[in-house]
């Protein structure tokens, strides 16, 4: 429909290892595609709680996500359409708003062929460990504005029980 889409999806409990990560789409669609690993991940939450922004048009994409529980992580997903009208300049590039604690995981774009003016935009980032929990406001700034949509998830951190025993002084 000419909008642009994100999409965050998950998979709990992987097996270890370095294993492929595929996204195949039907027809001639053109996307953005990345992974990120996270460990001591809450295996037993499920990611049904996302946030995600209206799609917007302009060039200060934001979403805010809620952590509910300390030291938690936040992921954020942008996806952005370039629609470069003829003779305009083919490259619209997208960087982070600054927040402490923020890692990009990725920022990348479609196309690059000055004869196209439906390459698309994506990129994420990650922040965490969150503490206090609360709302989290991740923003990007795109150099022009664009059509965009942007998500986040919330991730709890898996709790390692701290047993109290004995300790003998020598």
């Amino acid at each position: 429909t000419g909008n642009a889409r994100a999409e965050i999806w998950y998979l709990m409990a992987p097996n270890t290892g370095t294993p492929n990560i595929r996204g195949t789409m039907a027809g001639s669609t053109e996307m953005v595609t990345g992974a990120v690993s996270l460990t001591v991940v809450d295996q037993a939450q499920t990611l049904s709680t996302q946030y995600f922004s209206s799609n917007g048009n302009s060039a200060a994409p934001s979403v805010n996500a809620t952590t509910t529980v300390n030291n938690a992580w936040v992921m954020d997903v942008l996806a952005y359409r370039q629609e470069n009208p003829p003779g305009a300049p083919t490259e619209v590039t997208a960087t982070m708003t600054a927040v402490a604690g923020r890692i990009q995981r990725w920022n990348l774009r479609t196309g690059g062929n000055p004869a196209s003016n439906n390459d698309e935009g994506g990129a994420a980032s990650t922040r965490g460990p969150v503490s206090p929990a609360g709302v989290v406001t991740l923003g990007w700034t795109l150099s022009r504005s664009r059509q965009w949509a942007l998500g986040a998830v919330a991730i709890n951190p898996f709790n390692i029980p701290v047993e109290m025993g004995e300790v003998s002084v020598g």
